[in-house]
């Protein structure tokens, strides 16, 4: 039953609802409402120009409110600048709307002069978030219904159709067709899922850096500020100017600590930096920079392949291995790859870093290379093999062409750009080459081996005590890493 009276401009209403409805509800429920004008037909009000209503949800304005009672409850419905400012902090903004206050539900959609249905929400635990889509509805509850003098509702729940962004903490902005945010009765914080239309249909998220993710379904966790992307792909912008371009199964952003981790059947492409790809995991960490977020290094802590095709050479292939750690620095543009240790500190035997290309291939304890930019274009500079170094080469990298040389050194420096290579031994070791074809053996401390760039033959000087022919130990040595014959 309804009672009203008229204070000047203002209107007080008292509804009288039947006591053990399913949102326990007290038997009285006051509604202060006020407007420009006010028209009553039996259990209904309409409600016109400038309209308020103080409800247990918030504060709810419009320009037309129409109130309608039946035996256990009342509808509001509203049109035209239709404002709620709930009494938790967040506000929507829409068209026209209708409450449903016995089954706790609300409903809201666009229309011509708004054509987006607006949530906002800002909340002690910094979680920022706006919501626009063309219909919004709300599943409510009253707060702490265990106490009997509760009479504030709260959102438990709302579901976003057609043309959908949510705008996340200023990190991301996620687009899709439908998106579900629960709540949490607690502390308002809570999770919100994104996918497409269709199970298989593609969402997808920008930054204001200009990242770009596609994903089948987005997962935020308002509370801990953590989401997860699944079946996702796209690019990411890089220090350097750099542009990764990714694919994986799952994608974990951890906003708080500014990681983004991939997992899963993981591709990573980098522009002069070549192509990873891992079956485990690879972490990408941001950092701020002349006010962007971008990445600021990638690690693999697992098993990862990197290739890279050299632009100058068509066809011409790179490939190496990591079976342990590897870390691209996109600050100092620097990869650095290790091989895993055992409990003894030892590389872990048939684990050493493993590159390999048309012309050779080596092993080592832990590769770097530098890259530098050239004409608009990354490319590397400076190439690193250090620890137990074991070089094979094929004499001129045809598909025919035998192995032909064998090499064993501390540490290998490989200059790209002028094609020089510095080969070095430590603790009073010594730098071990042969060339099987030619019968040429060199021991020395330290060797350069330069190839000319027009007649593309070989030039190798020695440095130090330097010895054409091993001692026995030598060559001993040699044949304990490749299979060689001493009488050839």
């Amino acid at each position: 039953m309804l009672f009203y009276t008229r204070l000047l401009s203002k209107i007080h209403f008292v509804f009288y609802l039947s006591a053990g409805l399913n949102f326990g509800l007290q038997a009285v429920e006051f509604l202060s409402v006020e407007s420009d004008t006010a028209r009553y037909a039996g259990k209904e009000i309409f409600l016109t120009g400038n309209v308020v209503v103080e409800h247990p949800l918030g504060v709810i304005s419009g320009q037309t409110v129409h109130l309608q009672q039946d035996a256990l409850a009342y509808f509001i419905k509203m049109s035209d600048q239709v404002r709620i400012s709930f009494k938790e902090g967040g506000q929507l903004e829409c068209g026209q709307a209708e409450v449903d206050c016995q089954l706790m539900t609300g409903s809201f959609q666009a229309n011509e002069a708004q054509p987006q249905v607006i949530y906002t929400e800002s909340n002690p635990s910094h979680v920022c978030l706006k919501v626009q889509s063309r219909e919004m509805h709300l599943a409510l509850c009253q707060k702490q219904p265990n106490q009997e003098t509760s009479k504030e509702w709260q959102i438990e729940k709302i579901t976003a159709t057609d043309n959908v962004s949510v705008k996340y903490n200023d990190l991301f902005t996620a687009f899709g067709e439908l998106l579900t945010y629960r709540t949490s009765t607690a502390n308002q914080a809570g999770t919100i899922e994104l996918q497409g239309s269709q199970e298989k249909e593609m969402c997808h998220v920008e930054t204001p850096e200009g990242d770009f993710i596609k994903a089948v379904h987005i997962h935020i966790d308002t509370q801990s500020r953590q989401s997860l992307l699944t079946q996702t792909h796209g690019q990411l912008q890089a220090l350097a100017k750099g542009e990764i371009l990714f694919s994986a199964d799952r994608m974990k952003w951890d906003d708080p600590h500014h990681l983004l981790t991939l997992e899963g059947h993981v591709t990573i492409t980098q522009q002069g930096m070549g192509q990873i790809v891992t079956d485990e995991k690879v972490i990408f960490r941001k950092a701020n920079f002349n006010g962007k977020n971008q990445v600021r290094s990638v690690t693999l802590p697992g098993k990862s392949v990197l290739t890279y095709e050299d632009t100058e050479k068509r066809l011409f292939v790179h490939t190496l291995t990591c079976h342990g750690h590897l870390e691209v620095d996109r600050c100092t543009l620097e990869t650095v790859a290790s091989s895993p240790l055992d409990a003894a500190g030892n590389v872990i035997k048939d684990q050493q870093v493993h590159y390999i290309d048309p012309i050779g291939e080596i092993y080592a304890d832990q590769f770097s290379v530098s890259y530098m930019q050239k004409q608009g274009k990354t490319v590397p500079s400076h190439i690193i093999f250090r620890g137990n170094v074991y070089i094979c080469n094929q004499g001129d990298g045809s598909a025919e062409s035998l192995l032909k040389q064998y090499i064993l050194a501390d540490k290998v420096e490989y200059y790209p750009q002028t094609k020089e290579m510095y080969l070095s031994a430590k603790d009073g070791k010594r730098v071990l080459f042969y060339d099987k074809i030619d019968n040429l053996q060199v021991s020395a401390p330290s060797l350069k081996i330069k190839r000319d760039l027009i007649s593309k033959k070989e030039s190798i000087q020695g440095y130090g005590d330097v010895r054409f022919n091993f001692i026995e130990h030598e060559f001993d040595k040699l044949k304990s890493r490749f299979l060689l014959d001493k009488t050839k």
